[in-house]
This record gives C-alpha cells, sequence and structure tokens, in this order.
C-alpha cells in the first residue's frame, strides 16, 4: 500500500536522490534552463515550445494519490512557483530551425503574452525542487517543452524521430552563448500496482529496469532496444521520450558526459520514478 514502510522508505530515497540531482544541476550554474515536461500543454503530434515571457504554477502534492486511492488516502498541500522569466525569443527560433529540418516543433504562446503561461505538478515540483537546491531566489530563464500527446499509444513509433529532434535541439543549444542546462520531468512505467485504473503489467519492472541501466550507462540499447520498444506503448511512462530527446542532444554533442544514477527505479506508489544527472567533460578533440 501507498503507506506501507516500504513504500516510505522507497519514497524518501527518490526524494534524496532527486535533491542531489537537482543540486548538481544547480552546480554548473545555467543560465538556461530547457525543461521537457508530459504533462503541460499538448499538441497532438509536434512538440510545444512555451513563448511567453514569464511563466508560473501552483501544484497540489499528493494529488495523483487521490485520483488512484480515494479521498483521504493521503496528505495534500500546494507547492507554488513564483513568476519567472521565460525564453520567448529563443522558443521562436528553435522552433523555426527546428521545423526547417522537418522536426515536429511548434511555438505556443497564451493569453496574448499579458499573462504568464500555466505550469503545474509535472513542471512546478521540478523547477520549485531546482530553486531550493540551488538556493536560487528565482531560477534563470527556463524554456518549457511539452511532449505531443502522440506519446500516449505512438511512442515506439515516433521514438526515432524524436532520437533525432533531440540531436538537432542538442546542436542548436550548443551554439548558445548561454549555458543550458537541460532537464526532464517524467515518470517510468504506471502499471506497477493491481489496484489502479491502469492496471497491473509484468512488463513494468523490466521497462524501469532498463531506463536505470541507461541512466547508469548511457546505453541507447537500454533506452530504445527491441525489448524497450515492445514494452514503452502499454507501461504508460508519460514522460520517456523526454529520456529518448535528451540522449538525442547528449550523443549530438561535442562533448562527453559522465552519467549518475542519484535515485535508481523505485515504485513507492503504482507509478515508477527515478533520478539521475550527467556530468558534462570537456569537449571532444578533434581526430
Amino acid at each position: 500500500g501507498v503507506a506501507s514502510s516500504a513504500s516510505v522508505a522507497q519514497a524518501r530515497a527518490l526524494h534524496a536522490g532527486s535533491w542531489a540531482a537537482a543540486a548538481a544541476v544547480a552546480s554548473w550554474q545555467p543560465e538556461l534552463v530547457v525543461l521537457t515536461t508530459p504533462h503541460g500543454f499538448q499538441s497532438s503530434w509536434d512538440w510545444s515550445f512555451y513563448g511567453n515571457s514569464h511563466i508560473h504554477g501552483t501544484a497540489l502534492l499528493g494529488r495523483d494519490a487521490e485520483a488512484s486511492f480515494g479521498p483521504g488516502s493521503w496528505a495534500q498541500y500546494e507547492v507554488p512557483l513564483a513568476s519567472m522569466q521565460g525564453s520567448p525569443a529563443l522558443a521562436e527560433e528553435l522552433v523555426e530551425v527546428l521545423r526547417s529540418k522537418g522536426g515536429n516543433a511548434t511555438l505556443l504562446k497564451a493569453f496574448n503574452d499579458v499573462l504568464p503561461q500555466e505550469l503545474h505538478w509535472g513542471e512546478v515540483f521540478t523547477l520549485e525542487m531546482l530553486r531550493r537546491a540551488g538556493g536560487y531566489e528565482k531560477l534563470p530563464a527556463v524554456l518549457v517543452v511539452g511532449l505531443p500527446l502522440s506519446r500516449y499509444n505512438h511512442t515506439s513509433e515516433v521514438a526515432e524521430g524524436v532520437l533525432e529532434l533531440g540531436g538537432e535541439l542538442g546542436r542548436l543549444l550548443e551554439r548558445l552563448p548561454a549555458r543550458a542546462a537541460v532537464v526532464v520531468s517524467t515518470d517510468l512505467a504506471h502499471r506497477h500496482w493491481a489496484n489502479t485504473s491502469f492496471g497491473f503489467s509484468p512488463d513494468a519492472a523490466p521497462f524501469d529496469a532498463s531506463m536505470g541501466r541507461w541512466a547508469r550507462t548511457l546505453e541507447q540499447e537500454a533506452l530504445m532496444g527491441s525489448d524497450t520498444l515492445s514494452q514503452v506503448d502499454h507501461v504508460y511512462a508519460c514522460g520517456y521520450l523526454g529520456l529518448v530527446a535528451l540522449h538525442g542532444a547528449l550523443a549530438a554533442s561535442n562533448a562527453s558526459f559522465a552519467p549518475h544514477l542519484t535515485a535508481p527505479p523505485a515504485a513507492p506508489t503504482y507509478y515508477g520514478m527515478m533520478a539521475a544527472h550527467f556530468d558534462r567533460f570537456p569537449e571532444r578533440s578533434e581526430e
């Protein structure tokens, strides 16, 4: 159960590992944060680049537990994220370049840019932990990128194209004068428990184990091998395509990266989670 001693221990380990990953990202002193999210605004097939000048939001912690286990199943409280700077010019530039190269990308503006663009749990928890772990009063500029709705039923079909899009994104970010950190907000498989609307799948644990192996090694086979792609469409891993895009960006870089899995995959509730960061080495020498 969600309140069992085993689940509580797993949740605490995940929190500690997430905090360690957030602190590592903050230590890089990024001047720009690019955040991919599966739970924000979504178009049918395109990646949505948020184009407002400011973003803000509030997330209800514990909402998912109530949705799965009924009212009163777990304590709830709100986590606010104060208004912060977006990156509208960069969003427009990236979309223009990605589309010119055949990428599925669109610019998403709201409220005529008079009001901040809204964020919720997939973005607020991630960014607020990064803010707290880094001791920021406010984060640097944040560019939010929403995954497409095609992630629900067509993930295995579009994964290779997302890898290419990630590579293009990585090359574009490499050319920026600003230091950029790419952050992926994601859950893993959503079918670890039988007593939810998703139901149990025997593929949930093996899928999450593959994601953990990728985060420890950056092996593409673990992330996108035939076994993984045969599982991903029915285990409901929300932000998996964000990991694929990140892998493409890292592979396209002229630097090497050291993987650090700070919280191995665990499922204290019906869905799996993990935390990791990938530290950049100096540029590769030309041979």
